[in-house]
């Protein structure tokens, strides 16, 4: 009975990373940072990366900190070398998670 339970979790185990691979997406985000300071000076722009993951169509969650201040995001698959481009649904930076939706229709087609 052990043995079965334990095939049984790891089957389980397998499928389920299977599929959560695939959903997992690397994102591309190019920031600009206002200086408060300095209002009247243009933004300096930085570049960072993170991870998301597609939960639903062409929606992605990720992390408010990723895509905060955001003029230009690009979505990668892991399974794909094609950057996707992307836009800021809703945010919620007081608990730091973000939607971001890919503008391409065809997104989905490569996982």
């Amino acid at each position: 009975m052990k043995k079965l339970l334990s095939l049984t979790f790891f089957f389980l185990f397998s499928i389920s990373f299977i599929f959560t691979k695939e959903s997992i997406v690397k994102i591309y985000s190019t920031h600009n940072n206002f200086n408060q300071l300095n209002p009247w000076s243009p933004p300096a722009q930085t570049s960072s990366r993170g991870s998301g993951f597609v939960i639903k169509d062409n929606l992605i969650l990720t992390n408010a900190h990723v895509v905060l201040n955001a003029a230009f995001i690009e979505v990668k698959l892991s399974s794909d070398s094609t950057k996707y481009l992307a836009k800021i649904v809703r945010i919620g930076n007081d608990c730091d998670l973000a939607l971001i939706e890919v503008k391409d229709k065809n997104f989905l087609e490569k996982i």
